[in-house]
């Protein structure tokens, strides 16, 4: 009992640190650093295996860009969904920020638009042209 009280809260948090956030990064470091060791040392022992290795490689490259892409995509659909349901309850100052993001996104879509608007115009014209030629023929 005695020695659960002499843990102070700053002893409680370094422990926490230690243990949470030191811990995984110190053994992620130490497996990427094995991996790295043994794909140069299997390579350089045979170089026949040089390619399925560069292929290992590539894969342990993009596997955790897809991976978090992945997250993203679903935190984003998450996010969406869950503004969808939330949208009528938000209090007053969310509500005004949502409106300002929304015409921010409008703004962009009709500055987006204006480039396309002459071609759009101008295809449009051709193809009423040609719609009166060939009624005509």
């Amino acid at each position: 009992m005695d020695r659960i009280a002499l843990r102070t809260p700053e002893r409680i948090h370094s422990d926490q640190v230690s243990l949470h956030i030191l811990l995984p990064i110190l053994l992620t470091a130490v497996i990427c650093l094995t991996v790295g060791i043994l794909l140069t040392v299997t390579t350089i022992s045979q170089p026949a295996s040089t390619v399925q290795w560069a292929h290992i490689a590539l894969i342990f490259l993009i596997a955790p860009l897809l991976l978090f892409g992945l997250i993203l995509l679903v935190f984003i659909i998450f996010l969406s969904k869950l503004m969808a349901h939330w949208n009528i309850t938000l209090p007053p100052s969310l509500r005004i920020i949502r409106e300002s993001i929304t015409g921010f996104n409008v703004s962009v879509q009709r500055l987006s638009m204006q480039p396309a608007r002459p071609l759009i115009f101008i295809k449009s014209l051709a193809a009423g042209v040609r719609a009166i030629i060939k009624k005509r023929t």
